[in-house]
């Protein structure tokens, strides 16, 4: 079973990588278009850094809402229709009017978040259809 640790690494994995994709992604877009502009490595990093932190505040999020004091804490916060409902809304965050940046960082959000819900469905116990 998850720990806190395996599910904080695994949803920083998952925000961190999401977020240089996106970096990465938008910094060649720029340099295609100029190809004066030079690729900024530590912009890469200072947001692949905000990635992992977010990712893995999101990772343990599940826990912190239903916190595991017994196996079956499973619920709500744990269950396929939470997953449902956040792929949903990531799926979605084209339609919100905030920034590109501010949709990049919500999708970092629910990628740690969907992690830790994976992690728990590979288990025995499996995730509540509720």
């Amino acid at each position: 079973m998850p720990n806190s640790k395996e599910h904080a690494l695994k949803g920083g994995i998952s925000g961190g990588v999401l977020i240089a994709g996106y970096d990465i992604y938008s910094q060649i877009k720029v340099i295609q278009n100029d190809p004066t502009v030079n690729f900024d490595v530590s912009r890469l990093i200072g947001k692949t850094f905000l990635g992992i932190t977010l990712g893995c505040i999101a990772g343990i999020l599940p826990d912190l809402l239903e916190p595991a004091y017994h196996p079956h804490h499973r619920k709500l916060f744990h269950s396929k229709c939470a997953g449902v409902l956040l792929l949903s809304g990531g799926l979605n965050l084209n339609k919100l009017k905030i920034s590109s940046d501010g949709k990049k960082l919500i999708a970092c959000l629910l990628t740690g978040y969907l992690s830790h819900l994976y992690l728990d469905s590979q288990t025995e116990m499996g995730l509540p259809n509720y």
